[in-house]
């Protein structure tokens, strides 16, 4: 079963057809007039989600508006579909960024863990230069938790 909702309401829940690598889902209407859509909410069923960059980057910009689960799952999502090169790491730079000002202790705990797994990423192959802007980066997006 996978749930979808959105900030307009939950969409009926849709059974996916294994195995489905991809498959096109109906919400019911729920998306219509939508700020936001999300899909597996609360996270209840073992998928990884790939959104448009489009839908990323709403929710991304509506993070608050979902449950700490959702956050949470979306976060793992993005950092597992970029590292297997499915995801453009620019969108999951995007995504951190709306992660600003984040108080739930479960989500900085996801949070911890895809800036560590970045921080060796940039540390061991990438330029001083960069490194030097990851830090700035991290830094600004932690700074306001504390």
């Amino acid at each position: 079963p996978m749930l979808m909702g959105s900030d307009k309401g939950k969409a009926p829940v849709v059974l996916m057809e294994p195995p489905a690598k991809k498959q096109k889902l109906s919400c019911g209407g729920c998306s219509q007039g939508a700020s936001w859509m999300k899909l597996n909410m609360g996270q209840h069923i073992p998928v990884r989600v790939l959104y448009p960059a489009s839908m990323l980057a709403r929710l991304s910009n509506n993070l608050q508006a979902l449950p700490a689960e959702d956050r949470i799952g979306l976060l793992a999502d993005s950092y597992a579909l970029c590292k297997a090169g499915s995801l453009d790491p620019m969108q999951l730079v995007s995504l951190l960024q709306g992660f600003r000002g984040e108080s739930n202790d479960k989500v900085w705990s996801e949070l911890n863990s895809v800036l560590g797994g970045l921080d060796k990423i940039v540390r061991q192959g990438l330029s001083a230069e960069t490194s030097s802007a990851f830090i700035d980066f991290v830094a600004k997006l932690v700074m306001p938790a504390f």
